[in-house]
């Protein structure tokens, strides 16, 4: 017994000075195992002065073994996978991105790393940041720094760059300077630049430039001080909840455009589309010295964006526009969501000057339309250019409207000739559109006069505004009472889809302008439930911004059979619009000539001759073409049955946004639950 309690004794030491001597010999060469974590957040050892900030903590919850997101199993059984899996879309994503093959080198990374660690276990699986400066003449030349939590497992790995021989860095031609204790300098290989890669405590810093690892050992010293996580806007506008699902980002945008001045200007107001023209007038992003703010995902996206502006790159037209007065949640309810339908396709409020937004539209679209409105307008006698109308309008309605976008399920308008008591309906073209509605608040009786006088003015002369009534010699302007209220309609084949436009001015000064009179039935009489009674509306406005300037609802459900219909006549004029149809006219009577007139040219042909060749030669296009758009259809269709899934899966989305001439909010809501 004595002899086996003295070889346990001599047993014991002998481990307790193996165990000195390896962690005294651990501390040396690596670093101290039972060292402290940083007790801040990450950001906190980030200068305040950077140009971005992108950041998220417990990144590794997001995965279900790195690079695998855990969430993917929901994502793959949902129809917007099922239409993206294998479709041309996914394929040129994946390969322009390069996408199966960063997953590939990213597998083959961790298949080295032992015991099963994924790269996110040893570097920013609970905090990763990256930040930097705009640099160079493209956004690749900037520099950047990453940041990221590592474990015991993540130091080690490390505190090895001490040596290199030992990782196989030398064998790939990278060499690495020591700098400190806990500063690498890496070079060579394939390696584009330098890298510094360095450590506090538990934070590692890999970076294009050194200034980051000597503001990381300033910042430790200073607590954060000067650092993002201390400066005023971040924390009025971007500090993550408590529960990290969020991503913080800030972003310096005027650094931005002075660094890269022939960046893309967007929205682009020179653009040939209308929207895109309208919206580039409305807002600039480079008239934005920042932004910031958060996004968190989960069944969506929730996104709070907060930014400043900058005056010199204002036009006259935004600096009025961000003055106008914003409206809260209580106004939405009472003006526009309680004579909104629940089923809307989409709501939009907006508080902004009219005049000033219905020039910036007409300036917004084609040439030809414009100055075909101005004729029209002017050749009344009423107005001596579109200018003037413009003027009018802006001094009988208040700065607000509404536009209120719903399935047209009412079918054709029908209506009954007076006197006879026969059916008559409006010529349409037949185009898929939606049921619309427009709403202007008017300043009582002054304006109940102007809006009279325009609407007879357009109504008394329907040659200039293409008004065609339901039967023979009737100039197509109806004025009749709708629930009591002044009604007016006005009858023309130019109107798409329902050849008709409505307007009606009721009891509250609202002034309604609708393409079916149904619907502003609906909404007047309150025929159909509500938007300010459907739960999921209410709960997403409660949650958005407290005041706006504007406001849209979208839920894309409910206008999908609508979108359909109009992506299939969208596809029409897409292929007719891609056809080169002066080469193919061409060819088609190089090939007409010869079997219709043997041994003639074009100049020897009569004029009888000439008119049967150009006959012939329009039959046989139109032939092609039908065969071409046969074959071209399927293809665009699929493309277009993708785009709605893709649209489906979001069953919300609600956009509220903040102006004033300094700074802006923006608030975006958009619903994704991952069950069908």
């Amino acid at each position: 017994m004595k002899i086996g309690k003295r070889f346990l004794k001599i047993t014991g030491i002998i481990l307790g000075v193996l165990f000195l001597i390896a962690y005294f010999a651990f501390s040396t060469l690596l670093f101290t195992p039972h060292e402290s974590d940083w007790e801040h957040d990450v950001s906190a050892l980030i200068p305040r002065q950077v140009d971005f900030y992108v950041s998220k903590a417990n990144l590794i919850r997001s995965f279900d073994g790195f690079p695998m997101l855990a969430i993917r199993e929901e994502i793959q059984k949902t129809a917007a996978w099922a239409a993206f899996d294998g479709s041309p879309e996914q394929q040129a994503l994946y390969q322009e991105q390069g996408i199966e093959a960063a997953i590939d080198e990213i597998n083959a990374i961790q298949e080295q790393i032992p015991l099963g660690f994924t790269l996110l276990d040893l570097f920013g699986g609970e905090d990763l940041a990256i930040a930097g400066e705009f640099e160079g003449r493209v956004i690749g030349d900037s520099q950047w720094a990453v940041y990221g939590r590592v474990g015991l497992m993540g130091k080690l790995s490390v505190s090895m760059l001490s040596y290199p021989g030992i990782l196989g860095l030398d064998a790939q031609g990278i060499s690495v300077e020591a700098k400190s204790d806990t500063h690498w300098l890496l070079s060579g290989g394939q390696m584009a630049r330098p890298i510094h890669v360095a450590r506090h405590k538990d934070v590692v810093l890999i970076t294009t430039s050194d200034f980051y690892v000597t503001e990381i050992e300033r910042l430790a010293l200073a607590g954060g001080m000067d650092s993002v996580y201390l400066s005023g806007d971040y924390n009025d506008h971007v500090q993550r909840n408590a529960d990290g699902t969020e991503v913080e980002v800030i972003v310096n945008l005027l650094e931005y455009f002075r660094t890269f001045p022939n960046a893309e200007q967007w929205p682009d107001p020179k653009s040939d589309r209308f929207a895109m023209a309208f919206l580039g007038r409305m807002i600039q992003v480079a008239s934005c010295k920042n932004l910031m703010g958060r996004v968190r995902m989960k069944n969506g996206w929730d996104v709070k964006l907060h930014g400043e502006f900058t005056s010199e790159k204002m036009t006259d037209f935004q600096k009025v526009l961000y003055r106008s007065d914003s409206f809260d949640q209580d106004d939405v309810m009472r003006h526009v969501a309680r004579i909104t339908p629940d089923d809307a396709t989409m709501m939009m409020y907006v508080h902004g000057p009219v005049e000033d937004l219905l020039r910036e539209a007409l300036a917004s679209a084609e040439p030809a339309l414009r100055s075909n409105l101005d004729d029209a307008f002017r050749s009344t006698g009423r107005w001596r250019n579109l200018n003037e109308l413009v003027e009018e309008i802006g001094d009988t309605v208040y700065d607000r409207m509404a536009l209120i976008v719903r399935p047209n399920d009412y079918g054709p308008v029908e209506a009954t000739i007076q006197g006879t008591q026969e059916a008559m309906s409006p010529e349409t073209d037949g185009a898929p559109v939606f049921a619309y509605t427009i709403i202007l608040w008017t300043k009582g009786a002054t304006a109940e006069t102007n809006i009279n006088g325009i609407r007879d003015t357009i109504g008394n002369h329907p040659d200039k505004f293409g008004l065609k009534g339901g039967v023979p010699d009737d100039d197509g302007y109806y004025i009749y009472g709708l629930a009591g209220m002044d009604a007016r309609e006005f009858w023309s084949p130019f109107v798409p889809g329902t050849g008709l436009m409505i307007t009606l001015l009721d009891d509250e000064n609202r002034l309604f302008i609708s393409n079916h009179p149904d619907m502003l039935k609906d909404m007047i009489q309150g025929r159909k439930r509500r938007l300010s009674d459907l739960p999921e509306f209410q709960t997403r406005l409660n949650s958005g911004l407290v005041a706006s300037n504007l406001l849209v609802w979208f839920k894309p459900q409910t206008g999908r059979a609508t979108m359909r219909q109009m992506g299939q006549q969208a596809i029409d004029l897409e292929i007719r619009g891609g056809v080169d149809w002066t080469s193919r006219r061409a060819r088609e009577e190089n090939e007409v000539l010869p079997t219709l007139f043997p041994g003639k040219n074009r100049n020897q042909l009569s004029e009888s001759e000439e008119s049967s060749f150009q006959d012939t030669v329009d039959i046989r296009l139109q032939e092609w073409f039908d065969e071409f758009k046969e074959q071209q259809r399927p293809v665009l269709m699929a493309r277009t049955e993708r785009d709605l899934e893709y649209l489906n899966a979001m069953t919300s989305v609600l956009l509220g946004l903040k102006l004033d001439p300094k700074s802006f909010d923006l608030s975006l809501q958009v619903r994704v639950p991952l069950t069908d």
